[in-house]
């Protein structure tokens, strides 16, 4: 079903077609607080229990600052302390006549609250992030623990070296998975430590306290797909990535909206600070480098310490550039690197002799000491490659091909900051057919699905009470290829008469129910405004555009409603997979393709032999899955140069499974994809996309909207996706608990 886009997030644009999701049912009936507000449950269970109240013009505010007075009562209530009010007061700017006082002094009174060294408390002031954890950890009883913490900060942010020395434990400790008062600002990937707490981050942090994550438990999901591999190189499967974004960890991590953050690095590279500079080359063309910190203490999850040098330069030269692994999805852009050099153990400087604008997303970090205990020709079919090793925070337990992966706590991962992992096991199960997945949840027998069920079954789904029936809009695009080297398939004529006869809205009413969104732009121009060309529009319905172009390519209607040419019936193969939808949509196209006088037969095969080699050995006339990437950057560049056609002698490596070779698109794909100027890159995604609804390679049908069914008990860390992406649903699975009000 559906395949992940190899491809590496570059420079942060702001994303246009789905920046937020329409509001819906208000939370406690605050008119400002929509149903799908990020802490929507966390404001409504403290409203229920008065800790927090609305405004009278019905508003909850929950975007403007908090005072530290007004924390002080918050927490009181939280933890029904009663007003104490001493005869002298504890601060010089806490008289006992000011509203605050009795609130104040009750929190300082249980050790809650400080003041600042000259005897103030500055009420007024808005209390900044970094000192709600601070705060948050004493009514957690873990200042001390705060305080003992060295070294880094253990966060997910770029400006992780704002936190002040004195709130680097405690704001460490606020993001770990068994305290959680913090969350992250996705859209710089930041903590913000000084900017002042929100009413709504206030809240979130306050319910955490009173109703803390717990740990324990197990979390079953239902997939209908089976990943074809585990390790990331060897695999396009978005089945793989959800596992994968457990059990693997890297030096840059990507939010779901495709801002990057560092992980086991220290820094994501930039120009600003120096890090990612460009220099002309000894060939005379624009060459860079880029300097990465970091993180010590990182260990591989069978306790072994990570040698950064040994490990990437492992991933890069000897997995991905050694030609001896068959289907790594892609070389770019690690083929453009020079040289990888390592001044101190901590720091890595990558020298590239080409621009791309994903220089700063990190380089693969593989296990040399795992992998190299088989030959690499043999990796991906070895015992190792059935659980294999990495730095994530599960690893893998165990793999019984056809029935499930399990895998538990790495007790290795570096995230873990003193904190014991929460789900102690995640099984993910393969249930190919959808009405069948359905009946598991309608039973509870499972806690969540992924790449599962359908618009239809979903509406059942919904009646169940302990369900959350989640729709995301999504980066997947439900599609399919068209193998342009088929003799039939060849004419561009052809190509363009399927796109012609395919009546899109009919298709989504019938199939999705008119839940998902058709777009007629090529794929790379879907999700930036800034680099969707508007004139290169695909073609719409239009069945008598459709038979006009048949008839000029020589394929003319028989008296049976079918076209024939030298003898032959216009006969084409369509193949995908076996989920439901999928099957239904193959027979409302073989309908609207039999209108123009086009035969079509359907294939139905397995995900993972669909995915890992019906595909991409491009055995195919008609190839019907969905293609998923970054909401931020097109990439592209794997889908569409001739380079990247997949074939016996480079090992199957590519994702260009139409074959379309074109000199114009390859030109400009490249410098789409390669240079590192916006504008530059504007330009040339025009032309690429231009070529692309000329030469047609591919018909797009839809836009997902990703359905997902967690149990209402399944916690998720302040889940804020607004968009359902190649970065994996599972992306903060380490921070998911079962909660218990």
């Amino acid at each position: 079903m559906k395949k992940v886009l190899v491809l590496l997030v570059a420079i942060t644009m702001v994303i246009t077609l789905f920046a937020v999701r329409p509001l819906g049912v208000n939370a406690a009936g605050f008119k400002d607080v929509g149903s799908d507000y990020w802490a929507k449950d966390q404001i409504d269970y403290l409203v229920s229990k008065g800790v927090i109240a609305g405004f009278s013009d019905g508003t909850f505010k929950p975007e403007d600052p908090v005072t530290r007075e007004q924390f002080a009562k918050m927490i009181c209530i939280a933890k029904k302390l009663s007003e104490y009010k001493p005869t002298t007061p504890t601060f010089k700017d806490v008289p006992k006549d000011r509203w605050s006082y009795g609130f104040i002094e009750a929190a300082v009174k249980a050790g809650y609250i400080k003041g600042y060294a000259d005897g103030t408390f500055k009420p007024a002031n808005s209390i900044t992030r970094q000192e709600l954890a601070v705060l948050g950890l004493r009514v957690l009883g873990k200042s001390a623990e705060a305080e003992a913490f060295k070294g880094e900060p253990i966060v997910w942010a770029n400006d992780w070296k704002k936190i002040a020395s004195w709130a680097a434990g405690a704001v460490t400790l606020a993001y770990r998975p068994d305290i959680q008062i913090l969350t992250y600002h996705m859209k710089e990937g930041t903590v913000d430590p000084t900017m002042a707490a929100t009413r709504a981050e206030c809240a979130y942090a306050i319910y955490k306290i009173v109703v803390p994550p717990q740990a324990g438990g197990q979390v079953v999901i239902a997939q209908t797909q089976e990943p074809d591999a585990l390790m990331s190189f060897a695999t396009s499967m978005m089945a793989q990535r959800n596992i994968a974004m457990q059990y693997e960890d890297g030096l840059i991590m990507e939010f779901p909206n495709g801002t990057l953050a560092p992980r086991m690095a220290l820094n994501v590279p930039n120009f600003k600070d120096g890090t990612w500079t460009t220099f002309k080359g000894p060939d005379g063309k624009t060459w860079m480098k880029t300097t990465y910190y970091l993180r010590k203490g990182v260990k591989w999850s069978d306790g072994v310490p990570v040698n950064y040098e040994q490990d990437i330069k492992f991933a890069v030269y000897d997995i991905y550039l050694s030609g001896k692994i068959e289907q790594i999805p892609s070389t770019d852009p690690y083929d453009k690197i020079d040289k990888i050099e390592f001044p101190n153990p901590y720091t890595m400087v990558v020298t590239w002799k080409d621009t791309t604008p994903y220089a700063n997303a990190g380089l693969p970090i593989y296990p040399k000491h795992f992998w190299s205990q088989v030959p690499l020709e043999q990796i991906t079919s070895s015992d190792l490659a059935k659980k294999p090793i990495h730095a994530g925070p599960y690893k893998i337990e165990q793999w019984v091909e056809g029935s499930y992966i399990s895998l538990v706590p790495n007790p290795n991962w570096f995230g873990w900051a003193g904190s014991k992992p929460l789900i102690q096991r995640f099984v993910y199960q393969w249930i190919p057919d959808t009405n069948t997945m359905l009946m598991n949840v309608l039973a509870g027998k499972v806690d969540l699905t992924l790449i599962g069920l359908g618009i239809k079954e979903a509406q059942q789904a919904e009646k169940i009470p302990t369900i959350k029936v989640q729709r995301i809009p999504s980066t997947f695009w439900e599609h399919f290829e068209i193998n342009t080297t088929d003799p039939i398939l060849s004419d561009v004529r052809v190509r363009k008469a399927l796109a012609y006869g395919i009546d899109y809205n009919d298709l989504n009413n019938r199939v999705f129910l008119g839940q998902r969104t058709v777009m007629y732009y090529p794929y790379i121009g879907l999700f930036n405004e800034f680099y969707r060309n508007p004139k290169a529009v695909l073609p719409k319905y239009d069945p008598a555009m459709a038979n006009k172009l048949l008839d000029d390519a020589g394929w003319k209607m028989g008296s049976d409603g079918y076209r024939y040419k030298d003898g032959k019936k216009l006969t084409l193969e369509l193949s995908t997979t076996t989920r439901q939808d999928r099957k239904d949509e193959a027979v409302v196209l073989q309908a609207q393709l039999k209108k123009i006088g086009i035969d079509i037969q359907t294939k139905f095969l397995s995900a993972s032999y669909f995915f890992g080699t019906y595909t991409t050995h491009r055995m195919f006339q008609l190839a019907m899955f969905a293609w998923g990437g970054d909401p931020l950057d097109p990439g592209g560049f794997t889908l569409y140069h001739s380079s990247q056609i997949p074939t016996e002698a480079n090992g199957w490596q590519g994702q260009n499974y139409p074959g379309i070779s074109d000199p114009t698109l390859d030109d400009a794909i490249y410098k789409a994809t390669h240079e590192v100027d916006p504008v530059v890159r504007q330009k040339n995604y025009y032309i690429a996309e231009q070529r692309i609804a000329d030469l047609v390679p591919q018909i797009g049908l839809n836009l997902w909207t990703d359905i997902y069914t967690p149990k209402k008990g399944l916690a998720m860390a302040g889940f804020d996706y607004v968009m359902s992406s190649s970065i994996g649903y599972t992306y903060n699975s380490e921070l998911w608990y079962w909660e218990k009000k």
